[in-house]
């Protein structure tokens, strides 16, 4: 499961992998389209937020190389809640999931429906 822990708990390195991992991502040029309910994940596997949006059917997904990548829109954000998008993958490769963050603005280079 990937935790969404505080970012300030996370040892360093691993908030510049995150960092470096959603810059990565962000230029990829990626056409979303709204997530299916086969789309996601086992139940909970990203947590809470993934789990509404799968829920809700307020989520898109989108494939690039060997990775599928989660994106949420939440309906509540801002302080003190966490910003409107949220990023997660997950590694078909590797047999991984990953978290790359939350975000206030998607990048330019993705197309969303």
């Amino acid at each position: 499961m990937i935790s969404k822990t505080d970012r300030w708990a996370l040892p360093f390195v691993h908030i510049w992998r995150r960092r470096a991992g959603f810059r990565l991502r962000a230029d990829w040029p990626l056409l979303w389209r709204f997530a299916a309910v086969e789309d996601w994940p086992p139940c909970a596997l990203l947590g809470d937020d993934f789990d509404w949006a799968n829920k809700t059917g307020t989520g898109f997904v989108a494939d690039h190389g060997d990775e599928t990548l989660y994106l949420i829109d939440r309906d509540w954000f801002g302080w003190p809640d966490p910003p409107q998008w949220s990023l997660a993958s997950y590694d078909r490769r590797r047999d991984r999931y990953y978290f790359w963050g939350d975000f206030n603005e998607c990048p330019p280079a993705w197309r969303l429906p």
